[in-house]
């Protein structure tokens, strides 16, 4: 994936989305929290126009995000920030990873609105955790409230182990056909594989 950085002007934006994709790129990531931007930030249009050509699906970091030397997180990567960009770009896939850090209501709305975003659930629902903030019951439906068509596998390797995290999904209260879209089908879907 792409990693930009948003000041760069519009012509080295492109010019980088196009040179990396020549080289294999699949996709871009982009973290509003860190990178200190919000998602509808106009001076993103032409990374998300040029994304939407070239049909290369874009996760970012939603949700919470602790903030550098202060004491409350940042809200860059809220979901509040994402309707816009959707509906602008509609034929743009996004992805918003960790599932907004567990606003499960905010991403449900998101995914009833707009048919182009997903989510991943790294962080959120793992199975490194000895204790999980989420039981098996609560993340099954967290799961179904967005979608198991919206939602698929995210390990946020390094910090969290996918084997482990795939083992707690194929445990989850959930029908195979959902596990497989989770643990595979959104994927291929999303990338286009």
């Amino acid at each position: 994936f792409i990693g930009l950085d948003p000041s760069m002007s519009d012509e080295e934006l492109v010019a980088e989305i196009d040179r990396r994709r020549d080289e294999g790129a699949r996709g871009i990531k982009l973290h509003p929290a860190n990178q200190r931007f919000y998602p509808n930030d106009r001076r993103l249009w032409p990374v998300y126009q040029r994304a939407q050509e070239l049909d290369l699906p874009i996760i970012f970091h939603s949700g919470a995000f602790p903030a550098y030397g202060g004491p409350r997180p940042t809200d860059h990567a809220h979901p509040r920030y994402f309707p816009e960009v959707l509906s602008a770009f509609p034929h743009l896939t996004v992805v918003m990873a960790h599932l907004a850090f567990g606003d499960f209501a905010a991403c449900a709305d998101l995914a009833r609105a707009h048919p182009n975003v997903f989510f991943d659930f790294c962080y959120i629902i793992n199975g490194t955790e000895k204790s999980p903030a989420l039981n098996d019951e609560e993340a099954a439906a967290a799961l179904r409230l967005v979608g198991t068509d919206r939602v698929m596998f995210g390990s946020d390797y390094p910090w969290f182990d996918p084997v482990l995290d795939a083992a707690r999904i194929q445990r989850l209260p959930l029908t195979d056909a959902d596990k497989r879209a989770v643990l595979h089908e959104n994927a291929l879907r999303v990338l286009a594989l």
